[in-house]
């Protein structure tokens, strides 16, 4: 398992849900500086998951572990206990700032919420629109037209 300790991290996501459970029954506290500590910590947690998912997928692509979908499940599920956490208290910044409030960590948060609910998003919902077809479709004529570089994995030249 690429993991090297998910009891921690369990420790540590059942941690964060303690500390934003008041966003989620409206009880709110007003201290910002609360505020940016607990997300400050949400923020490093994320870090960590991102980290734990990308270095078990690098595992995998060099040959270091199978694609395991149990391992893979159980990173998902990493992403969605933080992002329930962290739902709530996405929308009490948006309160609070509406009010005039400055809270620190405020942008690096909303941006890891919006990675979670990207990892979250099936890959049907998450590349679909406008925007992501015409991508696809410059992408695809560049590499018809040789505008692009082969990709070499880890390890390979």
């Amino acid at each position: 398992m690429a993991t090297a300790c998910p009891e921690d991290l369990d420790a540590l996501l059942t941690d964060f849900a303690g500390r934003v459970s008041s966003y989620d029954g409206g009880v709110v506290p007003s201290d910002t500086a609360e505020l940016g500590e607990i997300l400050a910590f949400g923020v490093a947690l994320a870090i960590t998951i991102d980290m734990v998912d990308a270095n078990w997928r690098l595992s995998v692509l060099s040959g270091g572990d199978t694609d395991d979908p149990d391992q893979e499940g159980e990173i998902r599920r990493y992403y969605r206990e933080w992002f329930r956490g962290a739902g709530g208290v996405v929308m009490h910044l948006g309160r609070l700032e509406a009010g005039g409030a400055s809270v620190r960590w405020s942008d690096q948060f909303r941006r890891a919420y919006s990675e979670a609910r990207g990892v979250l998003t099936p890959d049907d919902q998450f590349f679909a629109g406008d925007a992501m077809v015409r991508l696809r479709d410059e992408a695809i004529d560049a590499h018809r037209a040789g505008r692009t570089e082969p990709h070499h994995g880890p390890g390979q030249n």
